[in-house]
């Protein structure tokens, strides 16, 4: 199984204050991401790939001993997923690569709410927009250039996505390693 550690922005919070990526603060005298690493080698993992975007000299310097971590940390990730100041959905389901990177707010779940005063517009866009290879976030990303807003809702606690059986594998597999 491999692993897959954002550490791509700026970290604007917290940046100004410690000049440093966030994920090289030091606790109990380890950075954060060592200690993921570290904490990942119970979980199977074959091999380690960072994200990379903001100063990655700093994090390559930082795992530069580590065996299992990719040495190219710059990686293509699933898809684009960016919303304004008032969680309006903007773009979605776009290939990232190193010039849009920074610009990414998060990843879609796959879970879509419609309320029922919508539905008959949202029927009725998807038929105008219809063809047989449309995905689910082409069709979002048309209804954005539609000018109609999709708003977003933050969700911090666990998730695990499954697209195909070996996700569906390694999830349990991780499932059970976490309940030893």
């Amino acid at each position: 199984m491999n692993l897959i550690l954002l550490a791509a922005g700026k970290s604007s919070r917290i940046y100004n204050k410690i000049k440093k990526n966030k994920c090289l603060i030091k606790i109990n005298n380890k950075s954060l991401i060592k200690n993921i690493i570290d904490n990942s080698s119970n979980a199977d993992i074959s091999e380690i790939n960072i994200i990379t975007g903001f100063k990655p000299q700093n994090i390559k310097k930082e795992l530069k001993n580590r065996q299992n971590v990719a040495d190219q940390y710059t990686k293509e990730l699933s898809e684009t997923f960016k919303v304004d100041k008032n969680s309006n959905l903007k773009e979605i389901g776009n290939k990232i690569d190193k010039k849009n990177l920074k610009s990414v707010n998060g990843q879609f779940m796959g879970i879509v709410f419609i309320p029922k005063k919508f539905i008959n517009l949202i029927i009725n866009k998807y038929n105008i927009y219809s063809n047989s290879k449309l995905q689910l976030t082409q069709f979002v990303n048309k209804l954005i250039k539609d000018n109609i807003k999709i708003k977003c809702v933050n969700y911090n606690d666990f998730w695990y996505e499954i697209d195909d059986y070996e996700d569906l594998i390694n999830y349990k597999k991780s499932k059970k390693k976490s309940l030893k």
